[in-house]
């Protein structure tokens, strides 16, 4: 057992030397693989304890998410009606009115919501099946593509979104970048994305590194290209111009976890451990262009 770890720890160096992978946060060379998991080695930067993935075999977004991604989270996105409406609120509290991109909307709750609400509502996500059904489903303006690369209109927003999506960008500071020049100057950035400094990501990983698959994917997923923490995220943000103005951590509900009534009871008590020692797995931070 611990040869194989030893062997795959040297492999997994001489992946990292030979591609001269860097971090892209402090553009650092110096990196450790925290696990590999289903030819996914999970790397950590030693300088800045940014956590990504470098994929051994690359796989198009598109193929990932399709229509029987999304059936098989009827859960999460079942539950994920009420969790928008609270962010609403809250964004409201900032912009009450404008126009809104959601980028990552998936099959369109939040911007039907939005729309509700008096946004003139944008959406963008790199799912054709999401975002047909966002259009046959609730009438709304959504576009296939990478915010990267995709132009969503012509005008600048007051408001861009992103909910459980920066974790899947290939490159942080081009999306920051992209978002900030489609802000209006006095526009807000929500983004609502993993916390890995969460307790229920200790309890996944420590499953991962046994080769224990269930229930540790159910509970954190190893398809996300990045696993913030609070401090790496604060970093992105203020070295691509952007001022925090709210912050908060909170949980998933244990009601949106695939997986039946074993994985849900599982996540129910690790949230309930998390809440007391302040360990929650989701951190949802709302910005302005600094300056």
């Amino acid at each position: 057992m611990w040869g194989v770890e030893l062997l795959g720890e040297v492999l997994t160096i001489m992946k990292i030397m030979k591609k001269q992978l860097k971090c892209k946060l402090c553009k650092s060379g110096d990196l450790v693989r925290v696990y590999n998991f289903n030819n996914r080695d999970i790397l950590k930067c030693k300088n800045c304890n940014l956590i990504f993935t470098n994929f051994t075999k690359k796989t198009s977004l598109r193929e990932i998410y399709t229509k029987e991604y999304f059936d098989e989270r009827k859960e999460y996105f079942g539950g994920s009606r009420a969790r928008f409406s609270k962010d609403l609120r809250l964004i409201k509290g900032y912009k009450d009115s404008g126009n809104l991109l959601d980028v990552g909307c998936g099959i369109g709750i939040f911007l039907d919501l939005a729309k509700k609400s008096g946004y003139e509502v944008y959406g963008l996500d790199v799912s054709d099946f999401a975002a047909k059904t966002a259009k046959a489903k609730f009438s709304v303006n959504v576009k296939v593509g990478e915010l990267e690369r995709t132009n969503p209109i012509k005008e600048k927003f007051d408001v861009i979104t992103m909910f459980d999506y920066f974790e899947h960008v290939t490159d942080p500071n081009v999306v920051l970048g992209r978002s900030r020049s489609l802000l209006k100057d006095d526009g807000i950035l929500l983004i609502l994305t993993i916390e890995e400094n969460a307790l229920i990501t200790k309890v996944a990983r420590l499953m991962y590194k046994f080769g224990i698959k269930w229930p540790a994917e159910r509970i954190h997923p190893i398809d996300h290209n990045y696993y913030f923490t609070e401090k790496t995220l604060e970093r992105f943000l203020r070295e691509n111009g952007f001022k925090i103005i709210y912050e908060k951590k909170k949980n998933l509900p244990a009601s949106d976890v695939r997986g039946g009534i074993v994985a849900r009871s599982i996540v129910l008590f690790i949230n309930t451990m998390a809440n007391i020692v302040g360990q929650q797995d989701k951190v949802l931070i709302v910005a302005k262009k600094a300056g």
